[in-house]
């Protein structure tokens, strides 16, 4: 599997054989797939696509990235980042409807507006802007806009527990992407459908779910995405009592982890692993996992 510098490299000579507008909307494609792995490090990405917007008029390109810059400084990465645009974001709520003609754009821009507010806390507002994606996509016919707001509807709903609806969405949306082959949709919808067979102990259809997700992730090099599979491939290896399985899937997401110094996803692998151990009476295993997870914890404060 590439290691996230190779790629990145590798996205950065690609960027410097485009047009300026496609530089732009690559950078955006580039953020929403690989963001999550890179964590703070994408942001300068970010602004040099929004210098670029700047520079050629790109208005709709400017503002999307407005949208990931916000996702990325302000929502899950706890603040804190420096960026070059942070001023700029006062305006979030209202850009949106600048665009409001794009019809390419504008159902996109409903979808990370609706995960902006969502992690704001503002659930009743992150639901009805991935609902008017949702109406945008269909009355213009956009499939992949539309897969990503049903997906943003799949974790809407299984964070407020609604677990029929969020298979329903996540479903809709692995559907979506499997018609243009959209290989990280895939297996972004199919994690997710794996997650909610595991809460609803459904465990023979999770399995294979994430079983497939974590193969995409690894043909995509997709660090986050793979780190998250095997994780709960580990969590479900641990519910079946499978604990050699777990330990094995547990201690990958946490290598995984490490590589992309993703700490909010340590503490967790660090946390089930501690619990595996736990369960199967080997206290001082345990303890060790659990003294990493505080470790962490700390750390991220």
């Amino acid at each position: 599997m590439k290691k996230p510098d190779e790629i990145f490299t590798e996205f950065k000579k690609h960027l410097s054989t485009l047009d300026k507008k496609k530089q732009v909307a690559e950078i955006i494609e580039f953020t929403i797939i690989y963001g999550d792995s890179f964590g703070a490090t994408i942001i300068p990405l970010i602004d040099e696509g929004i210098k670029i917007a700047k520079e050629i008029g790109f208005e709709s390109g400017e503002i999307i990235s407005y949208y990931n810059l916000a996702f990325f400084t302000g929502v899950t990465h706890g603040g804190g980042v420096y960026s070059n645009y942070t001023s700029e974001l006062a305006d979030i709520n209202q850009m949106v409807e600048k665009i409001k003609n794009d019809t390419e754009w504008y159902p996109l821009g409903l979808n990370l507006l609706s995960y902006y507010h969502w992690f704001r806390g503002e659930y009743e507002k992150g639901f009805n802007l991935a609902f008017e994606g949702v109406k945008e996509s269909v009355k213009y016919k956009l499939n992949r806009p539309l897969a990503w707001n049903h997906f943003a509807l799949g974790i809407f709903y299984f964070d407020t527990k609604d677990f029929d609806n969020s298979k329903v969405n996540y479903q809709l949306a692995y559907d979506l992407f499997a018609n243009e082959n959209y290989q990280y949709g895939m297996a972004r919808s199919a994690t997710g459908l794996g997650t909610v067979a595991i809460v609803q102990n459904r465990t023979q259809d999770a399995l294979p779910l994430l079983e497939y997700a974590a193969a995409k992730y690894r043909e995509l090099g997709h660090y986050s995405g793979l780190s998250r599979a095997v994780n709960d491939m580990g969590l479900l290896e641990k519910t079946n009592r499978a604990y050699d399985k777990a330990i094995k899937h547990l201690n990958e997401s946490i290598e995984v982890r490490k590589e992309i110094n993703h700490i909010q996803g340590l503490i967790t692998s660090y946390t089930e692993l501690g619990e595996t151990y736990l369960f199967m009476k080997n206290y001082e295993l345990a303890l060790k996992q659990f003294t990493y997870g505080l470790e962490y914890g700390s750390q991220a404060n």
